[in-house]
C-alpha cells in the first residue's frame, strides 16, 4: 500500500477518530514514515530504530524495557500471520501530569508484506470525540475488509431509533439488517460463557449501551470471553456513537471486536515473570534466618541515601550486638541460637519504622539506618523498647532473656558509608569496653 492508498483509506472520518497516529514501516530498508490522522500530515521519514527510540523517550518509564521486545521488526513478522493478522502491543506513555494508555495495533500493509502498519489507537480516559457522519458506510466495504482481515472479528452498525443492526464479517461481506436485541440474545447463548451471559446481555442492551456512550463521550469499551472450539477466548468488543448530519437526523453506534487472547495470555505470563523477578530479587536481598535484609543489601540502600540527600543530618545508624552470644550457643546449641536471632529480627521489623534500613549485618551483629532520624528522644525511645522486649524472648517456657550492646553514629552531609560505620564501630567498642548491655551515640 503507497503512501497515495494510505491517505484515501484513512479519508474516511470513523477511522480518524479510532486512530490518532499511522505509522508505515518499509521492512527492506527500515524506514518508518508517520502519518497524523487528523490532516494526513506526512511527518519527516526517519530510521525505525531512531523513532522507535522517540518513541520510547515519551513512555512510561517501568514500561520501556518490555516495549523495546515487543516491538522488535522481526518478532512482529514471525507473529503476523493468517489466523493471527494482527500484533497488538499495549503501552503507556507520560503526558503533561498524566499517563496515557494506547493500542498499536499492527498488521502487513498489503500481500506483499514489504511494510507493516502501525495504527495508534487511545485508551484512556480521554475518550475519542463521538463521529460525525455515517453517510460513507454503504460505500465502505472495501475499508472494512482491510480492518476485518488485519485487525478485528467483525464489525457491527446498529441504527438507534429502529434498533436494526447489520454486520460486516471477514470473507463474507456485509450481511443482511437483523434486530439487534435478537443478535445479542444469539450472541450470549451462542458465544459468550455461560457466567457472563446475564451481564453481557444487560451491558449490551440498547438503552444501556447508550446510557454507557452518552456518559463517555461517545466511547465505549467491554472485555467477555468466548467459547471457539471450546477453547475460552478474550474478546475486546469497542463501540463509538455515530450521528448522521446530512438529510434526517438519525444515530448509529459503529462497534468492532478484537481477539485478545493472546495478549491475555502473554500479560499473564509477563506476569509471573515479574513476579518471579520480584522473588528472585527478595531472595538475593534476604538474609534466610531473620527474614531481614542482609549485609550488601543493606550497604547499597544505606550509601545510596546518603549520596541522595542534601539534608545537613541524613540520619541515624545503630550497630547492634549480641553480648556474649557464642556462649550463648554453647550453652544452649544452635537451634536456640536461631530462635533468638529471629526473635530479635521480628522485634526489629516492629519496633523500627518501615522506612528505615533494618539488616542483618553478620553472625551476631545487626545494622539499623535510621532515615532523616537524629533526634535523641526518638532514637533512645527505640532502642530502650528493643532491650525491653529482648529481656522477654521465652521459647518453650524457658527464659532466654538477650542483652544488646549499641554504637551508633549520626550521618552528616558528606559522610560516606565507610565512614558512618567506623563511627559506629568505635562507639560499640567503647560500651563493650565498659561492661556491654548499654549503648552509646558516637560524637565528634
Amino acid at each position: 500500500m503507497d503512501m497515495k492508498s494510505i491517505r484515501q483509506f484513512f479519508e474516511y472520518k470513523p477511522l480518524k477518530n479510532i486512530f490518532d497516529r499511522i505509522y508505515i514501516v518499509d521492512l527492506d530498508s527500515r524506514c518508518c514514515q508517520e502519518l497524523a490522522t487528523a490532516d494526513l500530515t506526512a511527518l519527516p521519514a526517519q530510521s525505525y530504530d531512531n523513532w522507535l527510540i522517540s518513541f520510547a523517550e515519551k513512555m512510561y518509564k517501568p514500561d520501556s524495557a518490555e516495549f523495546f521486545g515487543q516491538m522488535d521488526l522481526e518478532r512482529i513478522c514471525l507473529s503476523l500471520t493468517e489466523q493471527a493478522p494482527c500484533y497488538i502491543v499495549y503501552c503507556r506513555q507520560t503526558e503533561s501530569i498524566c499517563v496515557r494508555e494506547y493500542q498499536l495495533n499492527i498488521c502487513f500493509s498489503d500481500e506483499s508484506r514489504t511494510q507493516v502498519t502501525i495504527l495508534r489507537q487511545e485508551l484512556s480516559n480521554d475518550y475519542p470525540r463521538p463521529l460525525e457522519t455515517m453517510n460513507e458506510l454503504s460505500r465502505c466495504n472495501t475499508r472494512f475488509q482491510f480492518l476485518v482481515d488485519r485487525l478485528a472479528e467483525d464489525f457491527i452498525e446498529i441504527n438507534v431509533e429502529t434498533g436494526l443492526c447489520r454486520m460486516f464479517h471477514a470473507n463474507n461481506g456485509m450481511q443482511e439488517r437483523r434486530v439487534f436485541k435478537e443478535q445479542i440474545a444469539w450472541w450470549a447463548e451462542n458465544l459468550i460463557v455461560p457466567e457472563e451471559r446475564e451481564a453481557y446481555i444487560k451491558e449490551y442492551a440498547l438503552e444501556s449501551l447508550m446510557q454507557y456512550l452518552k456518559a463517555n463521550n461517545g466511547f465505549h469499551r467491554a472485555n467477555y470471553t468466548t467459547l471457539s472450539s471450546n477453547t475460552p477466548q478474550n474478546l475486546l468488543i469497542i463501540s463509538t456513537l455515530v450521528k448522521e448530519s446530512y438529510g434526517k437526523p438519525a444515530e448509529y453506534i459503529f462497534a468492532y471486536s478484537q481477539d485478545i487472547t493472546q495478549m491475555k495470555i502473554q500479560e499473564t505470563r509477563n506476569q509471573q515473570l515479574v513476579d518471579i523477578s520480584q522473588q528472585l530479587l527478595t531472595l538475593s536481598q534476604t538474609e534466610p534466618v531473620t527474614g531481614l535484609l542482609n549485609r550488601a543489601a543493606c550497604e547499597k540502600l544505606i550509601e545510596k541515601h546518603l549520596s541522595c540527600s542534601k539534608n545537613a543530618i541524613s540520619g541515624t545508624m545503630l550497630l547492634i550486638d549480641i553480648d556474649r552470644f557464642k556462649n550463648f550457643n554453647d550453652q544452649y546449641g544452635h537451634s536456640t541460637g536461631d530462635f533468638v536471632l529471629k526473635f530479635l529480627g521480628k522485634a526489629m521489623r516492629d519496633i523500627f519504622r518501615s522506612d528505615d534500613i533494618v539488616s542483618r549485618w553478620g553472625g551476631d551483629e545487626f545494622v539499623v539506618f535510621m532515615r532523616d532520624v537524629f533526634d535523641e528522644r526518638m532514637i533512645t525511645s527505640r532502642i530502650e523498647r528493643l532491650r525491653v522486649r529482648l529481656l522477654k524472648c521465652k521459647k518453650e517456657d524457658q527464659d532466654l532473656p538477650i542483652t544488646i550492646s549499641i554504637g551508633g553514629g549520626i550521618a552528616i552531609l558528606g559522610m560516606t558509608m565507610k565512614d558512618l560505620f567506623e563511627h559506629c564501630d568505635k562507639s560499640l567498642y567503647e560500651v563493650k569496653s565498659n561492661g556491654r548491655n548499654n549503648y552509646l551515640i558516637y560524637s565528634d
